[in-house]
């Protein structure tokens, strides 16, 4: 219920560089944040991780 998910998704990617991000949403409606909010002890890392991928064509 509270713990990091596995997904997937089906992409046809043409060559360039991407960010990729997987934003939750639950029952209520109610999604992640894109950026995280600060605190001290930085508790509540909820917010949205991204990635860079480069996507290059084959020979």
């Amino acid at each position: 219920r509270w713990a990091w998910r596995s997904w997937r998704f089906a992409w046809s990617a043409e060559p360039g560089e991407y960010e990729l991000c997987c934003r939750a949403r639950d029952s209520e409606g109610r999604r992640q944040p894109l950026e995280p909010t600060w605190n001290l002890g930085g508790y509540g890392n909820n917010a949205v991780q991204r990635i860079r991928a480069t996507v290059v064509s084959e020979p």
